[in-house]
């Protein structure tokens, strides 16, 4: 297994210089900082289009390891391609995915979504070509598909700019001070980051993989703020509290009525734990 990376040029990181504490943080800071602290990640990890929507679908609410098992499982068996998979009885399927949990839903999401895709555009290549907002549609009304497993698809499969929110996302930039707290919706947050970077997939990759990256490093359920090097712009660090309720954050992206009331409300309750 290898690491997909696709062509195209990053921003010229200034990195941690901009990291001056009091200064707003910006999406396109937070990038350049990340990239300098980690350098570039190259995800997403497959070998193909097909092994990357498996792997998208069977890592939803598990860890990439056990994703990884699964998708191991159905190499074995042959059975890493959409085609494959479409063609192949529940029971095998169902065998092959147990490692990722939920083992039955998620055969019979992987066959439905297969068996659609194949119906549907027969070739990844037809996939690429139609209209972005088009197949993103479409992935939302397949089982089992959420926003983020469509982005994932989208950004890394058919190299079309829409950034992935995961709880990883979620978590750093209303920790940090970017996105208000109270702004819930994967839109409302998507669009305020994605509107100050790039509209480039593997811009919008690597801020994605970055973000997971720090995530796991240092800004978990339990973060580590005294180590972190976001620590100088992280309002959470900075605040003395863990209570994100009660801390004052300074942001470009507070409420000022340019989002309706709903991006303050909704729920996307999709949960994944990416590699």
């Amino acid at each position: 297994m290898h690491f997909i990376a696709f062509p195209g040029c990053f921003f010229r990181s200034a990195g941690l210089d901009l990291l001056v504490e009091g200064l707003p943080l910006t999406a396109r800071d937070l990038f350049e900082a990340l990239l300098e602290i980690y350098g570039p990640q190259g995800w997403w990890p497959a070998d193909s289009f097909d092994e990357l929507c498996l792997g998208a679908i069977l890592v939803q609410n598990t860890s990439w390891n056990n994703a990884t098992m699964a998708l191991s499982n159905l190499a074995e068996k042959g059975l890493l391609s959409l085609p494959s998979v479409a063609s192949a009885q529940l029971c095998r399927l169902e065998e092959a995915v147990y490692p990722a949990g939920t083992y039955r839903r998620k055969a019979a999401i992987i066959w439905a979504f297969a068996s659609d895709f194949t119906a549907d555009f027969k070739t990844v290549e037809s996939f690429r070509k139609e209209e972005p907002l088009s197949t993103r549609k479409w992935l939302l009304r397949r089982k089992g598909i959420g926003q983020e497993t469509a982005d994932t698809i989208l950004c890394y499969g058919a190299q079309v700019p829409f950034l992935v929110i995961d709880r990883y996302a979620r978590r750093l930039v209303k920790r940090t001070g970017l996105i208000d707290e109270r702004i819930s919706s994967y839109e409302a947050i998507r669009e305020c980051l994605q509107n100050d970077l790039p509209e480039d997939a593997q811009v919008l990759g690597e801020f994605h993989a970055l973000v997971v990256m720090h995530g796991k490093s240092y800004c978990g359920k339990s973060p580590s703020c005294e180590a972190c090097p976001l620590g100088t712009r992280c309002s959470f660090a900075n605040s003395g509290d863990s209570s994100l309720s009660r801390r004052a954050m300074t942001s470009p992206f507070r409420e000022t009525g340019r989002f309706p009331k709903r991006f303050y409300l909704e729920k996307d309750l999709e949960e994944d734990f990416l590699p």
